[in-house]
Protein backbone atom coordinates (compact mmCIF):
# COMPACT_ATOMS: atom_id res chain seq x y z
CA UNK A 1 0.00 0.00 0.00
CA UNK A 2 2.98 2.55 1.08
CA UNK A 3 5.02 1.79 -1.77
CA UNK A 4 2.11 2.02 -4.53
CA UNK A 5 1.54 5.43 -2.58
CA UNK A 6 5.38 6.37 -3.42
CA UNK A 7 4.96 5.37 -6.89
CA UNK A 8 1.76 7.54 -7.33
CA UNK A 9 3.82 10.56 -6.30
CA UNK A 10 6.19 10.00 -8.48
CA UNK A 11 4.00 9.29 -11.69
CA UNK A 12 1.99 12.34 -10.45
CA UNK A 13 2.06 14.28 -13.48
CA UNK A 14 2.54 17.85 -11.30
CA UNK A 15 6.55 16.48 -12.00
CA UNK A 16 6.71 16.76 -15.49
CA UNK A 17 10.26 15.94 -15.96
CA UNK A 18 12.72 13.05 -14.66
CA UNK A 19 15.03 15.26 -12.81
CA UNK A 20 12.30 16.76 -10.44
CA UNK A 21 10.59 13.38 -10.28
CA UNK A 22 14.21 11.66 -8.46
CA UNK A 23 14.51 15.12 -6.70
CA UNK A 24 11.19 14.23 -4.98
CA UNK A 25 12.05 10.68 -4.36
CA UNK A 26 15.33 11.82 -2.96
CA UNK A 27 13.27 13.99 -0.46
CA UNK A 28 10.84 10.99 0.36
CA UNK A 29 13.62 8.37 0.99
CA UNK A 30 15.19 10.97 3.37
CA UNK A 31 12.85 9.75 6.17
CA UNK A 32 12.47 6.30 7.68
CA UNK A 33 9.12 5.96 6.83
CA UNK A 34 9.70 5.71 3.55
CA UNK A 35 13.03 4.46 3.41
CA UNK A 36 12.87 0.48 3.66
CA UNK A 37 10.44 0.48 1.13
CA UNK A 38 12.27 2.42 -1.79
CA UNK A 39 15.33 0.37 -1.35
CA UNK A 40 13.62 -2.80 -1.84
CA UNK A 41 12.68 -2.17 -4.81
CA UNK A 42 14.99 -2.96 -7.46
CA UNK A 43 13.86 -0.10 -9.74
CA UNK A 44 14.44 2.67 -7.02
CA UNK A 45 18.30 1.02 -6.62
CA UNK A 46 19.01 1.21 -10.26
CA UNK A 47 18.43 4.97 -10.43
CA UNK A 48 20.94 7.44 -10.04
CA UNK A 49 19.47 10.80 -8.45
CA UNK A 50 19.75 12.02 -12.23
CA UNK A 51 17.22 9.67 -13.22
CA UNK A 52 20.09 7.75 -14.99
CA UNK A 53 19.75 3.66 -14.36
CA UNK A 54 23.47 2.39 -12.34
CA UNK A 55 25.93 -0.70 -13.28
CA UNK A 56 26.84 -1.82 -10.11
CA UNK A 57 30.06 -3.67 -10.85
CA UNK A 58 32.03 -5.59 -8.49
CA UNK A 59 35.52 -4.87 -7.47
CA UNK A 60 39.07 -6.62 -7.27
CA UNK A 61 40.85 -3.60 -5.81
CA UNK A 62 39.97 -1.80 -2.68
CA UNK A 63 40.50 1.97 -4.05
CA UNK A 64 38.05 1.05 -6.65
CA UNK A 65 35.37 0.41 -3.44
CA UNK A 66 33.06 3.21 -2.11
CA UNK A 67 29.85 3.12 0.05
CA UNK A 68 27.41 1.70 -2.26
CA UNK A 69 29.51 -1.35 -2.02
CA UNK A 70 28.67 -1.97 1.17
CA UNK A 71 24.65 -1.05 1.18
CA UNK A 72 23.72 -4.30 1.31
CA UNK A 73 24.90 -7.80 2.90
CA UNK A 74 25.39 -9.46 -0.03
CA UNK A 75 27.93 -6.95 -1.52
CA UNK A 76 29.49 -5.94 1.94
CA UNK A 77 30.46 -10.08 2.07
CA UNK A 78 31.58 -9.70 -1.42
CA UNK A 79 34.13 -6.58 -1.18
CA UNK A 80 35.28 -8.47 2.44
CA UNK A 81 36.56 -11.04 0.71
CA UNK A 82 38.08 -8.84 -1.73
CA UNK A 83 39.55 -6.50 1.00
CA UNK A 84 40.64 -9.68 2.98
CA UNK A 85 42.69 -11.07 -0.14
CA UNK A 86 43.89 -7.68 -0.65
CA UNK A 87 45.30 -6.84 2.65
CA UNK A 88 46.84 -10.56 2.64
CA UNK A 89 48.60 -9.62 -0.68
CA UNK A 90 50.03 -6.88 1.16
CA UNK A 91 50.94 -8.75 3.95
CA UNK A 92 52.70 -11.26 1.97
CA UNK A 93 54.52 -8.96 -0.22
CA UNK A 94 55.41 -6.37 3.12
CA UNK A 95 57.21 -9.87 4.44
CA UNK A 96 59.09 -10.47 1.42
CA UNK A 97 60.24 -7.11 0.94
CA UNK A 98 61.49 -7.29 4.61
CA UNK A 99 62.87 -10.49 4.10
CA UNK A 100 64.85 -9.18 1.25
CA UNK A 101 66.04 -5.79 3.14
CA UNK A 102 67.08 -7.92 6.09
CA UNK A 103 69.14 -10.20 3.42
CA UNK A 104 70.46 -6.63 1.63
CA UNK A 105 71.34 -5.22 5.32
CA UNK A 106 73.18 -8.52 6.19
CA UNK A 107 75.15 -8.60 3.14
CA UNK A 108 75.71 -4.95 3.46
CA UNK A 109 77.41 -5.61 7.02
CA UNK A 110 79.44 -8.86 5.83
CA UNK A 111 80.89 -6.36 2.68
CA UNK A 112 81.78 -4.04 5.19
CA UNK A 113 83.63 -6.81 7.40
CA UNK A 114 84.85 -8.25 4.11
CA UNK A 115 88.22 -7.40 4.07
CA UNK A 116 88.85 -8.11 8.15
CA UNK A 117 87.24 -11.63 7.13
CA UNK A 118 89.55 -12.01 4.42
CA UNK A 119 93.10 -11.08 6.65
CA UNK A 120 91.63 -13.56 9.50
CA UNK A 121 91.53 -16.40 7.28
CA UNK A 122 95.14 -15.32 5.73
CA UNK A 123 93.94 -15.07 2.13
CA UNK A 124 95.13 -11.50 2.11
CA UNK A 125 98.35 -9.61 2.92
CA UNK A 126 98.54 -6.92 5.82
CA UNK A 127 99.26 -4.34 3.08
CA UNK A 128 96.88 -5.89 0.66
CA UNK A 129 94.21 -5.01 3.43
CA UNK A 130 95.27 -1.28 3.99
CA UNK A 131 94.88 -0.74 0.37
CA UNK A 132 91.34 -2.25 0.16
CA UNK A 133 90.12 -0.87 3.09
CA UNK A 134 91.36 2.51 1.70
CA UNK A 135 88.77 1.99 -1.23
CA UNK A 136 85.78 1.98 0.97
CA UNK A 137 82.51 -0.03 1.54
CA UNK A 138 80.82 2.16 -1.32
CA UNK A 139 81.71 0.16 -4.13
CA UNK A 140 80.85 -3.17 -3.12
CA UNK A 141 77.71 -1.97 -1.76
CA UNK A 142 76.42 -0.69 -5.48
CA UNK A 143 77.55 -4.60 -7.09
CA UNK A 144 75.04 -6.12 -4.49
CA UNK A 145 72.25 -3.34 -5.86
CA UNK A 146 73.10 -3.71 -9.42
CA UNK A 147 73.10 -7.17 -9.28
CA UNK A 148 69.81 -7.57 -6.93
CA UNK A 149 67.83 -5.47 -9.71
CA UNK A 150 67.60 -8.57 -12.13
CA UNK A 151 69.44 -6.15 -15.19
CA UNK A 152 72.22 -6.55 -17.32
CA UNK A 153 74.61 -3.65 -16.43
CA UNK A 154 78.16 -2.81 -17.50
CA UNK A 155 80.60 -2.95 -14.57
CA UNK A 156 81.49 0.67 -13.55
CA UNK A 157 84.84 2.03 -12.86
CA UNK A 158 84.71 1.57 -8.93
CA UNK A 159 83.79 -2.50 -9.88
CA UNK A 160 86.82 -2.59 -11.68
CA UNK A 161 88.71 -1.35 -9.66
CA UNK A 162 88.03 -3.34 -6.43
CA UNK A 163 88.06 -6.43 -8.50
CA UNK A 164 91.32 -5.76 -10.08
CA UNK A 165 92.41 -4.85 -6.99
CA UNK A 166 91.43 -7.84 -5.18
CA UNK A 167 92.57 -10.31 -7.73
CA UNK A 168 96.08 -8.81 -7.76
CA UNK A 169 96.65 -9.49 -4.07
CA UNK A 170 94.90 -13.38 -4.14
CA UNK A 171 93.25 -14.77 -6.71
CA UNK A 172 92.08 -17.01 -3.62
CA UNK A 173 90.40 -14.34 -1.86
CA UNK A 174 88.86 -13.20 -4.91
CA UNK A 175 87.09 -16.09 -5.90
CA UNK A 176 86.46 -16.69 -2.40
CA UNK A 177 84.51 -13.30 -2.40
CA UNK A 178 83.29 -14.00 -5.79
CA UNK A 179 81.30 -17.31 -4.36
CA UNK A 180 80.62 -15.80 -1.54
CA UNK A 181 78.31 -13.39 -3.73
CA UNK A 182 76.76 -15.43 -6.20
CA UNK A 183 79.74 -15.07 -9.44
CA UNK A 184 78.38 -11.39 -9.73
CA UNK A 185 81.90 -10.32 -9.43
CA UNK A 186 83.58 -10.68 -13.30
CA UNK A 187 85.23 -14.10 -14.36
CA UNK A 188 89.45 -13.71 -13.71
CA UNK A 189 90.14 -14.12 -17.62
CA UNK A 190 88.19 -10.79 -18.28
CA UNK A 191 90.20 -9.21 -15.08
CA UNK A 192 93.07 -10.37 -17.18
CA UNK A 193 92.66 -7.97 -19.83
CA UNK A 194 91.36 -4.91 -17.74
CA UNK A 195 95.13 -5.12 -16.90
CA UNK A 196 96.27 -3.90 -20.15
CA UNK A 197 96.19 -0.05 -20.60
CA UNK A 198 97.29 1.69 -24.13
CA UNK A 199 98.07 5.09 -22.21
CA UNK A 200 101.66 4.28 -20.62
CA UNK A 201 99.96 4.38 -17.12
CA UNK A 202 101.09 1.34 -14.95
CA UNK A 203 99.83 -2.33 -15.65
CA UNK A 204 100.60 -4.24 -18.22
CA UNK A 205 100.63 -2.39 -22.12
CA UNK A 206 98.36 -3.70 -24.86
CA UNK A 207 99.89 -2.24 -27.16
CA UNK A 208 103.59 -3.69 -26.47
CA UNK A 209 101.19 -7.04 -26.48
CA UNK A 210 99.57 -6.59 -29.91
CA UNK A 211 103.38 -5.32 -31.08
CA UNK A 212 104.67 -9.08 -30.18
CA UNK A 213 101.08 -10.49 -32.01
CA UNK A 214 102.87 -9.13 -34.97
CA UNK A 215 106.13 -10.59 -35.12
CA UNK A 216 104.23 -13.73 -34.08
CA UNK A 217 102.26 -13.47 -37.53
CA UNK A 218 105.87 -12.93 -39.55
CA UNK A 219 107.35 -16.09 -37.99
CA UNK A 220 108.21 -18.56 -34.78
CA UNK A 221 109.01 -16.40 -31.83
CA UNK A 222 110.99 -17.68 -29.37
CA UNK A 223 111.42 -14.94 -26.31
CA UNK A 224 112.86 -14.43 -22.86
CA UNK A 225 110.98 -12.38 -20.11
CA UNK A 226 112.70 -10.43 -17.54
CA UNK A 227 111.59 -9.07 -14.05
CA UNK A 228 114.00 -6.34 -12.28
CA UNK A 229 113.41 -3.61 -9.77
CA UNK A 230 113.99 0.21 -10.52
CA UNK A 231 114.16 3.18 -7.96
CA UNK A 232 111.81 6.04 -8.51
CA UNK A 233 111.58 9.03 -6.83
CA UNK A 234 109.47 9.35 -3.82
CA UNK A 235 106.70 12.58 -4.16
CA UNK A 236 103.91 13.67 -5.66
CA UNK A 237 102.98 15.34 -8.77
CA UNK A 238 99.87 16.82 -10.37
CA UNK A 239 98.66 17.49 -13.63
CA UNK A 240 96.48 20.25 -15.35
CA UNK A 241 93.80 17.83 -14.75
CA UNK A 242 94.09 17.66 -11.19
CA UNK A 243 95.57 14.14 -11.44
CA UNK A 244 97.71 13.35 -8.64
CA UNK A 245 100.70 10.81 -9.50
CA UNK A 246 103.23 9.35 -7.09
CA UNK A 247 101.31 6.87 -5.49
CA UNK A 248 101.11 3.12 -5.56
CA UNK A 249 99.55 1.98 -8.34
CA UNK A 250 99.02 -1.52 -9.61
CA UNK A 251 97.51 -0.73 -13.12
CA UNK A 252 93.80 -0.73 -11.46
CA UNK A 253 93.78 3.09 -11.83
CA UNK A 254 92.18 2.96 -7.86
CA UNK A 255 91.30 6.39 -6.29
CA UNK A 256 91.63 5.72 -3.13
CA UNK A 257 89.56 7.27 -0.09
CA UNK A 258 92.49 7.26 2.45
CA UNK A 259 95.09 9.49 3.33
CA UNK A 260 97.43 6.45 4.32
CA UNK A 261 98.38 4.95 0.28
CA UNK A 262 102.19 5.06 0.74
CA UNK A 263 103.86 6.32 -2.09
CA UNK A 264 105.65 5.03 -4.43
CA UNK A 265 109.49 4.01 -4.30
CA UNK A 266 109.94 1.38 -7.22
CA UNK A 267 108.40 0.21 -9.64
CA UNK A 268 108.29 -3.90 -11.12
CA UNK A 269 108.87 -4.07 -14.45
CA UNK A 270 108.47 -6.77 -17.10
CA UNK A 271 110.99 -6.80 -19.93
CA UNK A 272 110.10 -9.13 -23.16
CA UNK A 273 113.87 -9.73 -25.41
CA UNK A 274 113.74 -11.75 -28.40
CA UNK A 275 116.04 -15.01 -28.46
CA UNK A 276 115.51 -15.03 -31.85
CA UNK A 277 115.94 -11.49 -32.87
CA UNK A 278 117.39 -8.37 -31.82
CA UNK A 279 114.55 -6.75 -30.36
CA UNK A 280 113.29 -5.89 -26.77
CA UNK A 281 109.82 -4.17 -25.60
CA UNK A 282 108.90 -3.82 -22.09
CA UNK A 283 105.24 -5.22 -21.49
CA UNK A 284 104.51 -3.66 -18.45
CA UNK A 285 105.46 -1.82 -14.99
CA UNK A 286 104.04 -1.55 -11.48
CA UNK A 287 104.70 1.69 -8.64
CA UNK A 288 105.07 -0.35 -5.11
CA UNK A 289 106.30 0.34 -2.43
CA UNK A 290 106.97 -3.44 -1.54
CA UNK A 291 105.64 -6.66 -2.31
CA UNK A 292 106.18 -9.92 -1.21
CA UNK A 293 107.05 -13.02 -3.35
CA UNK A 294 103.56 -14.52 -3.81
CA UNK A 295 102.27 -11.16 -4.65
CA UNK A 296 105.26 -10.49 -7.18
CA UNK A 297 104.00 -14.35 -8.45
CA UNK A 298 100.79 -13.38 -9.35
CA UNK A 299 102.01 -10.75 -11.42
CA UNK A 300 104.22 -12.94 -13.17
CA UNK A 301 101.33 -15.66 -13.60
CA UNK A 302 99.46 -13.05 -15.01
CA UNK A 303 102.34 -12.10 -17.55
CA UNK A 304 103.16 -15.61 -18.65
CA UNK A 305 99.63 -15.75 -19.31
CA UNK A 306 99.40 -12.49 -21.83
CA UNK A 307 102.37 -13.43 -23.78
CA UNK A 308 101.43 -17.01 -24.21
CA UNK A 309 98.36 -16.03 -25.86
CA UNK A 310 100.02 -13.44 -28.31
CA UNK A 311 101.53 -16.72 -29.80
CA UNK A 312 105.02 -15.91 -28.61
CA UNK A 313 107.20 -19.18 -27.48
CA UNK A 314 108.64 -17.97 -23.79
CA UNK A 315 111.37 -19.96 -22.87
CA UNK A 316 112.70 -18.76 -20.01
CA UNK A 317 112.37 -15.58 -16.97
CA UNK A 318 115.70 -14.05 -15.25
CA UNK A 319 115.81 -12.12 -12.44
CA UNK A 320 117.88 -10.94 -9.92
CA UNK A 321 119.09 -12.94 -6.60
CA UNK A 322 116.80 -11.01 -3.85
CA UNK A 323 115.10 -13.08 -2.10
CA UNK A 324 111.73 -11.91 -2.71
CA UNK A 325 112.33 -13.11 -6.02
CA UNK A 326 113.00 -16.75 -4.98
CA UNK A 327 109.74 -16.39 -3.30
CA UNK A 328 107.95 -15.33 -6.39
CA UNK A 329 109.45 -18.45 -8.40
CA UNK A 330 108.67 -20.62 -5.12
CA UNK A 331 104.98 -19.29 -5.53
CA UNK A 332 104.81 -21.16 -9.23
CA UNK A 333 106.14 -24.62 -9.05
CA UNK A 334 110.01 -23.17 -9.42
CA UNK A 335 112.96 -24.10 -7.23
CA UNK A 336 116.69 -23.86 -8.05
CA UNK A 337 117.87 -25.75 -5.34
CA UNK A 338 116.34 -29.02 -6.78
CA UNK A 339 115.79 -30.40 -10.02
CA UNK A 340 112.83 -28.17 -10.59
CA UNK A 341 114.67 -24.91 -11.82
CA UNK A 342 111.21 -24.22 -13.82
CA UNK A 343 107.81 -22.75 -14.20
CA UNK A 344 105.03 -25.00 -15.36
CA UNK A 345 103.44 -22.65 -18.28
CA UNK A 346 99.56 -23.35 -17.47
CA UNK A 347 98.42 -22.55 -20.63
CA UNK A 348 100.78 -25.27 -22.94
CA UNK A 349 102.07 -27.11 -20.29
CA UNK A 350 105.86 -26.20 -20.99
CA UNK A 351 108.75 -25.87 -19.15
CA UNK A 352 109.81 -21.73 -18.45
CA UNK A 353 113.33 -22.21 -17.32
CA UNK A 354 114.10 -19.16 -14.10
CA UNK A 355 117.26 -18.13 -14.37
CA UNK A 356 119.20 -15.71 -11.53
CA UNK A 357 121.12 -12.63 -13.39
CA UNK A 358 124.10 -13.02 -13.97
CA UNK A 359 125.33 -9.02 -14.05
CA UNK A 360 123.61 -9.26 -10.66
CA UNK A 361 124.96 -12.26 -9.50
CA UNK A 362 128.53 -10.78 -9.68
CA UNK A 363 128.11 -7.94 -8.06
CA UNK A 364 126.63 -9.87 -5.20
CA UNK A 365 129.69 -12.29 -5.19
CA UNK A 366 132.30 -8.87 -5.54
CA UNK A 367 130.49 -7.12 -2.27
CA UNK A 368 130.21 -10.65 -0.46
CA UNK A 369 134.01 -11.27 -0.91
CA UNK A 370 134.74 -7.49 -0.77
CA UNK A 371 132.42 -7.18 2.97
CA UNK A 372 133.90 -10.34 4.33
CA UNK A 373 137.10 -9.82 3.59
CA UNK A 374 138.15 -13.69 3.91
CA UNK A 375 136.46 -17.24 2.55
CA UNK A 376 137.17 -20.19 2.24
CA UNK A 377 137.32 -22.82 -0.78
CA UNK A 378 136.32 -26.69 -0.05
CA UNK A 379 140.30 -27.39 0.24
CA UNK A 380 140.03 -24.70 3.19
CA UNK A 381 142.77 -22.38 1.44
CA UNK A 382 141.59 -18.63 2.51
CA UNK A 383 140.44 -16.54 -0.26
CA UNK A 384 141.27 -12.93 0.68
CA UNK A 385 140.42 -9.56 -0.24
CA UNK A 386 143.47 -8.28 0.85
CA UNK A 387 145.52 -9.39 -2.01
CA UNK A 388 143.04 -7.55 -4.65
CA UNK A 389 143.84 -4.38 -2.20
CA UNK A 390 147.42 -5.18 -2.11
CA UNK A 391 147.40 -5.59 -6.17
CA UNK A 392 146.11 -2.11 -6.70
CA UNK A 393 148.73 -0.66 -4.14
CA UNK A 394 151.88 -2.58 -5.96
CA UNK A 395 150.70 -1.01 -9.48
CA UNK A 396 149.92 2.68 -7.82
CA UNK A 397 153.56 2.72 -6.71
CA UNK A 398 155.03 1.02 -9.43
CA UNK A 399 153.29 3.04 -12.02
CA UNK A 400 152.75 0.63 -14.08
CA UNK A 401 149.35 -1.46 -14.40
CA UNK A 402 149.71 -5.40 -14.81
CA UNK A 403 146.91 -5.65 -17.67
CA UNK A 404 144.75 -4.47 -14.96
CA UNK A 405 141.93 -2.31 -14.93
CA UNK A 406 142.19 -1.48 -10.74
CA UNK A 407 141.54 1.80 -9.79
CA UNK A 408 140.14 3.50 -6.55
CA UNK A 409 136.91 2.59 -7.43
CA UNK A 410 137.53 -0.95 -7.72
CA UNK A 411 138.65 -1.29 -4.39
CA UNK A 412 136.49 0.96 -2.59
CA UNK A 413 133.16 -0.11 -4.39
CA UNK A 414 131.40 0.87 -1.48
CA UNK A 415 129.06 3.90 -2.91
CA UNK A 416 128.93 2.17 -6.27
CA UNK A 417 128.04 -1.45 -5.73
CA UNK A 418 125.48 -1.30 -8.07
CA UNK A 419 128.15 -1.07 -11.02
CA UNK A 420 128.40 -4.21 -12.96
CA UNK A 421 131.51 -3.17 -14.68
CA UNK A 422 133.64 -2.79 -11.65
CA UNK A 423 132.95 -6.26 -10.28
CA UNK A 424 133.64 -7.74 -13.48
CA UNK A 425 137.08 -5.83 -13.62
CA UNK A 426 137.73 -7.39 -9.89
CA UNK A 427 136.93 -10.37 -10.47
CA UNK A 428 138.78 -10.95 -13.99
CA UNK A 429 141.08 -13.48 -15.31
CA UNK A 430 143.79 -10.39 -15.84
CA UNK A 431 143.65 -9.85 -11.79
CA UNK A 432 143.89 -13.44 -11.35
CA UNK A 433 147.03 -13.51 -13.97
CA UNK A 434 148.87 -10.59 -12.29
CA UNK A 435 148.19 -12.43 -8.81
CA UNK A 436 149.69 -15.05 -10.06
CA UNK A 437 152.78 -13.67 -11.48
CA UNK A 438 153.32 -11.24 -8.40
CA UNK A 439 153.59 -14.52 -6.08
CA UNK A 440 156.62 -15.73 -7.79
CA UNK A 441 157.84 -11.85 -7.73
CA UNK A 442 157.07 -10.52 -4.69
CA UNK A 443 156.91 -12.31 -0.94
CA UNK A 444 153.77 -10.30 0.14
CA UNK A 445 151.92 -12.01 -2.66
CA UNK A 446 152.35 -15.68 -0.91
CA UNK A 447 149.48 -17.77 -0.49
CA UNK A 448 147.50 -15.94 -3.22
CA UNK A 449 146.92 -19.12 -4.95
CA UNK A 450 143.10 -19.54 -4.05
CA UNK A 451 142.05 -15.90 -4.78
CA UNK A 452 143.45 -16.10 -7.98
CA UNK A 453 141.34 -19.35 -8.50
CA UNK A 454 138.27 -17.89 -7.18
CA UNK A 455 138.67 -14.96 -9.91
CA UNK A 456 139.16 -16.80 -12.97
CA UNK A 457 136.59 -19.11 -11.78
CA UNK A 458 134.00 -16.71 -11.06
CA UNK A 459 135.29 -15.00 -15.02
CA UNK A 460 134.36 -18.00 -16.56
CA UNK A 461 130.86 -18.61 -15.18
CA UNK A 462 130.23 -14.80 -15.69
CA UNK A 463 131.39 -15.53 -20.01
CA UNK A 464 130.07 -18.36 -20.23
CA UNK A 465 126.43 -16.83 -19.08
CA UNK A 466 126.87 -13.50 -20.44
CA UNK A 467 127.80 -14.50 -24.13
CA UNK A 468 126.39 -12.72 -27.03
CA UNK A 469 128.33 -14.35 -30.01
CA UNK A 470 128.22 -17.57 -31.47
CA UNK A 471 131.80 -17.54 -32.04
CA UNK A 472 134.71 -15.49 -29.96
CA UNK A 473 138.38 -16.30 -29.78
CA UNK A 474 137.97 -16.26 -25.80
CA UNK A 475 137.37 -19.73 -24.38
CA UNK A 476 134.49 -19.18 -22.76
CA UNK A 477 132.93 -15.97 -24.64
CA UNK A 478 130.98 -18.44 -27.09
CA UNK A 479 127.12 -18.52 -27.20
CA UNK A 480 126.06 -21.95 -25.38
CA UNK A 481 125.14 -24.46 -28.35
CA UNK A 482 125.42 -28.38 -28.89
CA UNK A 483 129.47 -27.91 -29.90
CA UNK A 484 129.95 -25.80 -26.47
CA UNK A 485 127.58 -27.16 -24.08
CA UNK A 486 129.27 -30.37 -22.96
CA UNK A 487 132.86 -28.41 -22.41
CA UNK A 488 131.16 -25.65 -20.20
CA UNK A 489 129.37 -27.89 -18.55
CA UNK A 490 132.16 -29.62 -17.42
CA UNK A 491 133.87 -26.98 -16.58
CA UNK A 492 131.32 -25.08 -14.75
CA UNK A 493 129.93 -27.93 -12.68
CA UNK A 494 134.10 -29.47 -11.45
CA UNK A 495 134.42 -26.01 -10.41
CA UNK A 496 131.16 -26.14 -8.17
CA UNK A 497 131.68 -29.37 -6.67
CA UNK A 498 135.42 -29.55 -6.17
CA UNK A 499 135.49 -25.64 -4.80
CA UNK A 500 132.57 -24.93 -1.96
CA UNK A 501 133.17 -21.61 -0.25
CA UNK A 502 132.44 -20.88 3.14
CA UNK A 503 132.22 -17.20 4.72
CA UNK A 504 134.06 -16.34 7.68
CA UNK A 505 132.69 -13.53 10.15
Amino acid sequence: MKKKIIYNIISNESLPSTSKRCNKVFQLVQTPYVFNYFYKDQYFRSLDFNGIKKKYMSSSRIGDLDEDNFLTPKRRKRNLTTIKNAVTNLRKKNRILTQNNLRLKKRVESLNNIVKELKNKSLISENAAINLEAMGSDTLESIVKKAHSGKQFTYPKEIREFALTLQYYSPRAYLYVRKSFSNILPHPRTLRWWYTVVDGKPGFTLEALEAIKQKVAAGHVYCNLTVDVMCVKRHLETDTHQNVYGHVNMGTNVVYDSDEIPLAKNALVFLVVGMNGYWEVPVGYFLIDGLTGIERGKLLAKAIDLITETGANLHSVTFDGASVNLSMCTSLGADLNTKTPYIQNPNTLEKILVFHDQAHMIKLIRNTFGDKKILKNGDGKCIEWKFIEKLFEKEQKVGLKLATKLTSRHVMYQNEKMNVRLASQVLSKSVSDALLYLKKEDPNFEGCEATAEFCSMVNNAFDITNSRKLYSKKPYNSAISTKTFDHFFDVFISDITRNTYFILN
